[in-house]
């Protein structure tokens, strides 16, 4: 008796509506690559790029090819993120997402995935938290997002919580409030069944952030919360919210410092110093001495190939020391101040997301 036939493949997913026609990505190709050597440094930037790329953007348009023009507009962000524009990155990115809108509908799936997209541009290279945020909140209104993108958003959101509390970026935490409050909804919104939870780390954060504005009495019912889903790990909430504040920037530095190492690795070959990302301009200077209370030292391997990060409270705030694992995959949490870290290790306190 023979096998019976395979099954048949799914049919491939469609692709976006309006590609560039032949022509037209022939000529998008050429200048992608010319911005691309001015982005590595091996020609320098000319008004001349901008222009070519604005022609081909305003062809695009004008023949309603959706996803030309946003493949377009994307190259033309790496040239104004090389030449130093953030102005015209702006409006070079909102005019995009009017003319798809127009063309497709808000609710097409290809603009969906644009505002995403522009979401995570204003706050990874430019530092537009405010458009990032506008974006987002945007897409949490949509009736057509998928539950998948829909995830998306609110990491993001929880990304942009962050980056307001910050106090080495924005330190401001009542805006981080709203924006903690938006991710948590969405968080509840896609919670189904007993293993659906909003993320730790999330509430961790919107605690710290409601005692920073003086909101003891909800950033207890926050702490209550997480004392509930993982007892034993997260600690009575002190006397003074300033040790919590600094214990978890603590966690959060040894996270920056661990994305530093990263791309110190890609550069030579091996991970580095704290002063060699310093000078390297992986790391601010800041990490040179104490910040926020901590002092942050970098152990490597014999052969510079693995690192762990020890951060230690020397500035009179702060109760732990931490610890992290090789190549900084996971944080330990050891005694107060004097206690040596290996003593009682390993108990974990937070596996950061790479």
């Amino acid at each position: 008796m023979s096998a019976p036939p395979p099954p048949p493949l799914p049919p491939p997913p469609p692709l976006p509506e309006g590609q560039c026609p032949q022509a037209l990505a022939r000529d998008l190709d050429r200048a992608r690559t010319d911005v691309n050597e001015t982005f590595s440094g091996k020609r320098p930037v000319t008004p001349q790029q901008e222009s070519d790329l604005q022609s081909l953007l305003e062809k695009a348009r004008a023949q309603k090819l959706v996803a030309c023009s946003w493949d377009t507009t994307q190259t033309l962000e790496t040239y104004y993120l090389v030449s130093k524009k953030p102005a015209a990155a702006e409006k070079n990115f909102e005019d995009e997402v009017r003319f798809a809108e127009i063309s497709l509908g808000r609710e097409h799936l290809q603009v969906l995935n644009m505002r995403l997209d522009v979401a995570h541009a204003y706050t990874t290279f430019w530092g537009n938290y405010e458009r990032a945020q506008q974006h987002l909140e945007d897409l949490t209104r949509s009736s057509s997002i998928p539950r998948s993108m829909l995830a998306q958003v609110a990491g993001d959101l929880d990304t942009l919580g962050d980056l307001y509390a910050d106090p080495t970026v924005r330190n401001q935490p009542r805006r981080a409030i709203t924006v903690y409050e938006e991710a948590i909804a969405l968080w509840e919104q896609l919670a189904t069944g007993k293993d659906g939870r909003i993320p730790e780390l999330t509430l961790e954060n919107y605690e710290e952030a409601l005692r920073r504005v003086g909101r003891n009495d909800d950033a207890a019912k926050v702490h209550a919360h997480l004392k509930a889903l993982d007892p034993g790990i997260y600690f009575d909430v002190p006397d003074s919210p300033k040790d919590i504040e600094v214990e978890r920037e603590a966690i959060d530095n040894i996270s920056r410092i661990g994305i530093a190492e990263m791309n110190y690795r890609v550069v030579h070959g091996k991970f580095g110093t704290i002063t060699e990302l310093i000078a390297d301009g992986n790391l601010d200077k800041a990490f040179a001495g104490l910040v926020l209370s901590y002092r942050f030292t970098i152990t490597l391997s014999p052969n510079s190939r693995q690192f762990s990060v020890l951060a230690k409270p020397e500035g009179g705030l702060g109760r732990y020391s931490f610890k992290t694992a090789e190549n900084g995959s996971t944080v330990f949490a050891g005694g107060p101040p004097g206690t040596p870290v290996g003593e009682i290790l390993p108990k974990v306190l937070w596996t950061p997301t790479r």
